[in-house]
Parts: C-alpha cells; structure tokens; sequence
C-alpha cells in the first residue's frame, strides 16, 4: 500500500511540477498510440523472452510524455514461466531531422514493475526508474515506425528490452 500511495505522489508531483500541460488553455502539438513489440533480458542473466506492450505518447514544444504499459513472458522448459508486468509515466525530449522525416527521443521517468521471476521463483512488486531511448522515421504525419531500447531500473529485478515500435497519431504538423 506504501509503495503504491508514493507512486501515486510521485506522478502526481511530476504531472504538477514539471509540464505546464494541466492548464486547459495548453495546446498539445501532437498525440500518438503506440503498439510495440520486442524481446526483454535480466540484468542479472538468462536467456531473453518475449514483451508487447502500448504507449499513449503526448507531444508539446518537443517534450514527449508517455504513458506506458507492458507485459513481458518467458516460458522455460517444463511448466516454469516467468511473467512481468510494468506501468510507466515517462517524461522527456524528441528532437527531429525535417527533411529527413526522423526523430531521436530521450526519456526518464517512474514506474512499477509486478510479477514472478524464474531464477528466484518469488513474486516481486517494486518501484523502478524506467529508461527509454527511441528512434522513429516518420514517413507520413501520422505514421511512424522505429525502435526503442527501455530499461527499468529497480532495486529487486532490473530488466532492459529492444522494441519495434508502430506510431499513430499526430506527430507532425505538416
């Protein structure tokens, strides 16, 4: 219960403090949804499994805000399973190349990481500091598709994972 009341401090402090996107009169430049796809490993070792996921992405004077979800699996020979689950608030910035129709993003944030691991077959529930760098190509103004590399930090079961990613939305204003 602690740790889910300083979740919701955190974000709600983030949300507050850092983005003048609360004030209704705020006009966003762009939106997205964000399907994505990919493989996960364990900093701490073993053989990688699979992650799907979504993003809900919100772009304003080149700050990006993202909220993300997604659900990692690896199944092991035998009946063993190791199951993940991550809910992320992220913040940062995307910077763009016009006439190449490309955009490099750099974001940092918090989130909780849920789930059963496989190497100490225990369930782990912990906050984490989430990490995501993206790359995109933006073929039209509301398509774009690229990679993103993500890691999430924590004290009890750090993870990172390489994502194809599918854009939709208003990314451009062109």
């Amino acid at each position: 219960m602690k740790k889910s009341c300083l979740t919701t401090l955190i974000v709600a402090w983030l949300l507050f403090s850092i983005t003048g996107l609360i004030n209704g009169q705020t006009k966003f430049n762009g939106f997205a949804i964000n399907p994505k796809f990919g493989l996960y490993g364990s900093f701490c070792g073993g053989l990688p499994g699979s992650v799907g996921g979504m993003e809900l992405n919100v772009l304003r004077n080149k700050w990006m805000f993202s909220l993300d979800y997604f659900h990692s699996k690896f199944t092991f020979i035998g009946d063993k399973e190791e199951l993940l689950d991550q809910f992320d608030f992220l913040f940062g910035r995307y910077f763009g190349n016009e006439s190449w129709n490309i955009r490099f993003q750099i974001q940092g944030g918090v989130g909780t990481l849920k789930g059963i691991t496989y190497n100490e077959s225990e369930h782990i529930s912990t906050i984490g500091l989430p990490l995501k760098l993206g790359l995109k190509w933006l073929p039209t103004s509301s398509l774009g598709v690229g990679v993103d590399l993500q890691a999430k930090l924590n004290s009890k079961y750090s993870i990172y994972m390489i994502m194809a990613s599918i854009e939709i939305g208003k990314l451009r204003n062109k």
